[in-house]
């Protein structure tokens, strides 16, 4: 009996937040009272994952840093990586806004419940954005979760570790930080595991208070983020491994269908990796040096298809309750998502944490995330798909460009 009654938490993510968004939607329309009283559920599992975000920036972007095991390294194969990468996710970005602006999904939505009122939005610029990021102390990003200051100090301290002349020392960080990061990714995941509960919480009491016409009016919405994701992943990343190696980047993506089919399927970077490793390595013919290195820092900092995702709901979520954000606005937003995403862990519902952060950031009300969470499981799932392809298209451009290199250096 035991047996049975726990194989009910074995169903796959997918099916549990199906499930949670039809019970929401029945009990929001049918019993009132009760879906109002559900709203703490939500609220709870947005103040946890509030609780994570920090942690998990700091200490992801630290692993990733050190991992390069020395400065030398770092500059010669990690920075050109690192370069493309932050390329590709620039671009994914510059392709959301582009489209969330021809478009607007985000006018004319039915927003105006009290729970969705905007707190006022902060002065952006680039001159603000640049002064943000050095933190006037290093606790203060901590307690406040600024993503900015995070990434700040997680570079400098990662950096200053690798200059110390002892190898043993910068390995000592990086089994110290790797272990931590481990720690707060596996609390991570029990959050993630809460979702359906915190997705029932924030759906029917918003149903309950607004009715069903939020939800039917996001296809909209959904259509836009579709069809940036598959520019993104069909044309742009293609574009880009094209120019820079020649080689035909649709045959070569068919040859690893089988590594984005795993990575749709299970919306995880991480999980993907073993796979996209062995398969990169075996059937895509590329270096395993170059593999080993460049697919790990992928599946931590390569997140084209949730950057994507992110800025497409800022500006969603802006113009649902009517903050005109002009250029300069949008490019400092731009920058923001772009540096959150690099600390986006490679699991299922990562993507929320990271929501969560520049919501927060930028001064959007965070409890519209209700709103997108009715969709965010099936395109998380999309976007998921996005960000490995780019791994598998940046590994094979490195591979290329770096080969004799790699030999001469015997890196």
């Amino acid at each position: 009996m035991r047996r049975k009654i726990f194989s009910i938490f074995s169903i796959k993510m997918e099916y549990q937040i199906l499930i949670a968004i039809s019970l929401a939607i029945f009990v929001g329309v049918n019993f009132h009272d009760f879906a109002l009283q559900s709203a703490v559920l939500g609220k709870i599992y947005l103040t946890l994952l509030k609780f994570v975000i920090a942690p998990l920036l700091f200490f992801s972007i630290v692993t990733s840093i050190t991992g390069f095991g020395d400065v030398k390294q770092m500059g010669r194969l990690g920075g050109f990586t690192f370069a493309i990468y932050m390329s590709t996710t620039v671009f994914a970005i510059a392709g959301s806004l582009i489209y969330m602006n021809l478009f607007s999904p985000g006018v004319g939505f039915n927003a105006s419940y009290e729970s969705f009122e905007a707190s006022k939005t902060a002065e952006l610029s680039i001159s603000s954005f640049l002064l943000s990021m050095i933190p006037s102390n290093i606790v203060s990003p901590f307690l406040e979760n600024n993503a900015m200051q995070l990434v700040f100090m997680a570079f400098i301290f990662g950096i200053a570790a690798l200059v110390i002349t002892d190898k043993e020392r910068v390995s000592h960080v990086y089994s110290v930080t790797s272990t931590i990061t481990d720690i707060v990714l596996r609390f991570t995941t029990w959050i993630i595991a809460l979702t359906p509960f915190g997705i029932f919480g924030l759906i029917s009491s918003m149903v309950a208070k607004n009715g069903l016409s939020p939800i039917l009016d996001l296809w909209q919405f959904v259509l836009v983020i579709m069809a940036g994701l598959i520019t993104h992943m069909l044309i742009t990343l293609p574009a880009i491994m094209y120019t820079l190696t020649k080689i035909n980047p649709y045959k070569y993506l068919l040859k690893l269908k089988d590594v984005l089919l795993f990575a749709f399927s299970t919306a995880s970077s991480s999980a993907t990796l073993p796979l996209n490793l062995t398969k990169t390595v075996e059937v895509g013919k590329v270096d395993k040096k170059v593999a080993d290195l460049v697919l790990p820092i992928g599946a931590t900092i390569n997140m084209d298809g949730t950057a994507l995702y992110q800025a497409g709901v800022a500006l969603f979520v802006a113009q649902m309750v009517g903050i005109d954000l002009d250029f300069m606005q949008q490019v400092t937003i731009a920058l923001i998502v772009v540096l959150a995403s690099i600390g986006a862990a490679g699991i299922p519902g990562a993507g929320i944490i990271i929501l969560a952060t520049v919501f927060s950031t930028i001064g959007l009300p965070i409890e519209a995330i209700g709103v997108v969470m009715v969709v965010d499981r099936i395109l998380d799932m999309f976007r998921t798909a996005v960000n490995v392809s780019g791994d598998i298209y940046v590994s094979k451009i490195i591979d290329a460009i770096y080969k004799k290199d790699l030999e001469e250096a015997k890196i």
